[in-house]
């Protein structure tokens, strides 16, 4: 009897075992109930063949990219600095070019004698451009600085392109939608994929811009006047009135505050002064009093 129940007891605990492994497995997938939207979605996303997928992971433009079938995303900055015979003649020519290039300022400084600009040149004339700036005078400095955007360019193409396609699935989702349960869900989820795109679609049209237009930071100085940073007899008796006036205009400044906050100032000490010490004597009226009531 002894021995049938080991036996039995034994087999009990593997059968348990057997049970704990198959439930604790890796492979073992939990059951959760889930809106139709949702499954559709989940099923929609974890498809790695689907082209979406592969968009969403950038496959498509990576493989393309090591095959060398994809361009180059480079973002081309540079800086020309030109020293310049007539400010005027120079503007006129770099006006000419500007106009020749499609180049456009995006923001222009004027001094006495020179200019800066901040200069953008479709990328695929940038070179030509670059050169035939560096012909209106003699260059001081130049630089040039290209940053490959190929994977970030790449990425955020595919990325919206993703959040666009599930926008649309989500849309027809919303269509068969039945219940209040089901539209509440598949809009909040189209409403955060709306925020996703507009903020994926709003860098990917800065980065696309900085690609398709080089940006260069020109400076253009002319000869200095010959009065141009010496001092002059003139001018320094010219300093030297400067000076004293403004020295006279402190002192009036110090009078007027005198006599508009000092006459207020003094009447009101001569006015506390005749009360309590002075004809009337307040204090020394209230000083006999104690003095006398000492007495007694």
């Amino acid at each position: 009897m002894r021995k049938k129940i080991a036996v039995f007891f034994t087999a009990f605990v593997l059968l348990l075992c057997a049970c704990a492994k198959k439930a604790y497995s890796p492979d073992a997938v939990a059951y959760e109930p889930m809106s139709a939207a949702q499954s559709q979605s989940e099923a929609f996303m974890m498809d790695a063949n689907s082209p979406a997928a592969k968009r969403a992971a950038g496959g498509e433009a990576f493989e393309n990219s090591a095959a060398g079938n994809v361009s180059r995303k480079l973002v081309t900055n540079s800086s020309v600095d030109l020293k310049i015979d007539d400010v005027g003649a120079a503007v006129e020519k770099l006006e000419a070019l500007m106009a020749k290039y499609d180049a456009y300022a995006s923001s222009i400084n004027i001094y006495e004698n020179s200019r800066t600009y901040v200069l953008k040149i479709p990328a695929a004339t940038h070179e030509q451009f670059k050169n035939d700036v560096m012909k209106i005078g003699k260059v001081n400095q130049y630089s040039e600085s290209t940053e490959d955007e190929t994977i970030r360019f790449y990425d955020l193409e595919s990325r919206l392109q993703t959040k666009q396609l599930l926008l649309k699935t989500y849309q027809e989702y919303l269509q068969k939608a039945k219940t209040i349960d089901e539209i509440l869900a598949v809009e909040a989820q189209i409403s955060q994929l709306q925020y996703e795109i507009d903020s994926t679609g709003t860098q990917f049209a800065r980065l696309n811009f900085l690609i398709e237009y080089a940006t260069m930071r020109l400076g253009m100085a002319g000869p200095q006047s010959e009065s141009f940073g010496r001092v002059t007899l003139g001018g320094r008796i010219q300093d030297l009135f400067a000076n004293y006036s403004g020295f006279v205009s402190t002192v009036l400044v110090a009078l007027v505050s005198l006599v508009i906050f000092g006459i207020p100032v003094l009447a009101l000490v001569f006015a506390l002064y005749w009360l309590l010490l002075g004809k009337i004597g307040l204090l020394k009226k209230l000083w006999k009093l104690a003095g006398g009531k000492g007495k007694k």
